[in-house]
């Protein structure tokens, strides 16, 4: 993220724990992939349907 005026830094940094927070990365930082049920391609975490099959991510649901 760029910031351009230094004002803004803080919201800016903000900004990132907020999405951090929603969005787990491994220990290098590299997003969390799942793995698809249908064909058992590895998606990477943002994509919501598998790129090979379109199958929909399953999430996991606490009941």
């Amino acid at each position: 993220m760029w910031v351009l005026d230094p004002e803004k830094v803080d919201r800016a940094i903000e900004i990132i724990r907020r999405y951090e927070a929603h969005h787990p990365t491994t220990e290098g930082g590299a997003h969390v992939a799942w793995t698809c049920p249908g064909c058992s391609e590895e998606v990477d975490e943002g994509f919501e349907i598998c790129w090979n099959c379109h199958t929909p991510h399953a999430h996991e649901t606490t009941p």
